[in-house]
């Protein structure tokens, strides 16, 4: 299943926001404030969210000044994939968050929401993120 996040201006250069989504210490930034046990390295973060699931996240893919790809490992041996992408749009930057989970088609219904609000919500503290800083 694929749910892609609203885009969010960045008021910031391309640079800077691929710098910032390619490097996982600024994750907990990034990251719902209900996440537990963080722990980061510049490649990958750990995290549990509590109830399901601890996840490591690890940099699969770089493609400079447009898309960083993580792929996640977990305890849950669900295959998933959390994709930044960088647009660039009449002069203006935008990041918008993806993720890809493989979970059979009749848990998608009971998912759906959750992972919509999650991308969401991560899209939308990236540029405050990346502005405050």
């Amino acid at each position: 299943m694929n749910v892609i996040s609203q885009r969010h201006i960045v008021n910031a250069s391309e640079e800077k926001i691929y710098t910032s989504i390619s490097d996982c210490r600024n994750f907990e930034k990034f990251l719902p404030q209900e996440m537990k046990d963080v722990e980061v390295t510049a490649e990958s973060c750990k995290f549990t969210i509590p109830g399901l699931t601890t996840l490591t996240l690890s940099i699969v893919e770089k493609r400079e000044f447009t898309k960083v790809s993580y792929q996640a490992t977990n305890d849950k041996n669900i295959p998933i994939n959390l994709i930044f992408h960088i647009i660039n749009e009449n002069n203006t930057n935008n990041i918008e968050v993806e993720i890809d989970v493989g979970i059979p088609a009749f848990l998608s219904a009971m998912v759906k929401k959750p992972l919509q609000n999650a991308v969401d919500m991560i899209a939308e503290k990236i540029p405050q993120a990346i502005e405050n800083n």
